[in-house]
């Protein structure tokens, strides 16, 4: 791994303080070299708009302390590499909803960019050296034997339905899983 590693981590949530701050935070404290790019889209339902906000700030707060300790250790020298972007969606779109808009978003500002993607669930709590031992597993191929033969476990893109693509001209490696 390089200095110059970047993840792009996608973060649908309803909002709810006790698990959106909470996984931010442990994304922040473990993900040591990565250039960090949070998208966090927000999803709640209409009773849970209130707390959503708070959320935000909260969030904003987090990100925002680690971009100043960041800008301060290099001297204004280099870019801060931790970004956020919180999306607000009007409706509740559920859980496939809020990743779509999460992957557009990443697609929209990213595309340009070598990075590793992740999706996650807001109540993830992630370990010192996770996102190097996540993306270690797209750096190889593994075959592994199933109760049908044998099945191998490779990047692969998901479509609209949640299966594996056959194109393999696609761009962007989304989740790593058997195709």
């Amino acid at each position: 791994m390089t200095t110059n590693d970047r993840a792009v981590i996608i973060i649908p949530t309803m909002g709810s303080p006790e698990l959106i701050v909470r996984c931010v935070s442990r994304i922040l404290m473990n993900r040591a070299h990565w250039n960090t790019h949070l998208i966090v889209v927000a999803n709640p339902h209409e009773d849970g708009k209130e707390s959503c906000a708070f959320s935000k700030l909260q969030v904003e707060s987090e990100v925002h302390a680690v971009q100043t300790v960041e800008a301060e250790s290099a001297n204004g020298v280099g870019p801060v590499d931790v970004t956020l972007n919180w999306i607000s969606l009007p409706s509740p779109a559920g859980w496939v909803g809020a990743v779509n808009e999460g992957v557009e978003a990443a697609l929209e500002e990213f595309a340009r960019y070598d990075a590793r993607y992740v999706i996650m669930n807001d109540d993830a709590l992630v370990g010192a050296e996770w996102l190097t031992e996540l993306s270690a597993a797209f750096d190889v191929e593994k075959i592994l034997p199933n109760r049908y033969g044998w099945a191998s476990i490779k990047q692969c893109r998901l479509d609209a339905t949640g299966r594996g693509t056959k194109d393999h001209n696609e761009q962007r490696v989304w989740l790593h899983g058997v195709c």
